[in-house]
């Protein structure tokens, strides 16, 4: 979904991106996938080795981690719809 919708949110306003990745979340979550963060720091007796457990980070932090993948590697995607660009 994250490569599939890159080339729109790089082409698109500011303001239009928040839009783009909610609707990557919502058709995650449509799945029934699900946005997990690893709790390093429960353990026994509050020690923070941690146990492991995975816990629900909600829309909001899931929205953000969503738009952050989009952005990753943006200047070279750029370059590469630039290409396109001048070459069509």
């Amino acid at each position: 979904l994250i490569n599939a919708n890159r080339e729109q949110y790089l082409r698109s306003k500011k303001n239009d991106k928040p839009f783009i990745s909610r609707s990557i979340v919502n058709a995650i979550r449509r799945r029934n996938g699900r946005f997990l963060k690893k709790d390093e720091k429960t353990g026994p007796g509050g020690t923070t080795q941690g146990d492991g457990l995975w816990y629900e980070i909600g829309d909001a932090a899931a929205r953000e981690k969503t738009s952050q993948a989009l952005r990753q590697r943006a200047p070279e995607y750029r370059r590469q719809i630039y290409e396109q660009d001048c070459e069509a």
